[in-house]
């Protein structure tokens, strides 16, 4: 499982990054005319920044040996997609259809921070 949310961090950060520059230079004109280019920078910060802790509570993980370490990532990454993709594909007028999975994405984002408080609290350090 480690390996797998490893590679799907890392995944998850170059889509972020991807996204980040296509909506500063080629698709800003579009976002900006539809109005969401706030949501798109919005979604591209939470995925970066979700990626990144995914990455680190791996890294936790192998460190202290903590399980909840592995579960707080798995929680961080996928509320992340599940938050991050609907605002990406609405925003870019392809697709408004999976918009209503953005508060679950939500929940579960804020069920991994949960999580990884826990983890930190039962460790030694």
């Amino acid at each position: 499982m480690i390996k797998t949310l490893l590679v799907s961090a890392a995944s998850s950060a170059l889509i972020a990054l991807i996204m980040s520059s296509l909506s500063a230079h080629a698709i800003k004109p579009m976002l900006l005319q539809n109005g969401s280019y706030d949501a798109m920078v919005t979604a591209q910060n939470i995925l970066l920044m979700h990626s990144i802790m995914t990455i680190l509570a791996m890294v936790l993980f192998r460190h202290f040996g903590e399980s909840l370490f592995q579960y707080a990532g798995l929680s961080l990454l996928s509320g992340a997609l599940l938050f991050a993709i609907p605002i990406f594909l609405k925003s870019t007028q392809i697709t408004p259809l999976l918009s209503k999975l953005t508060p679950f994405g939500g929940f579960i984002m804020m069920a991994g921070w949960v999580i990884l408080i826990i983890a930190f609290l039962r460790v030694r350090v």
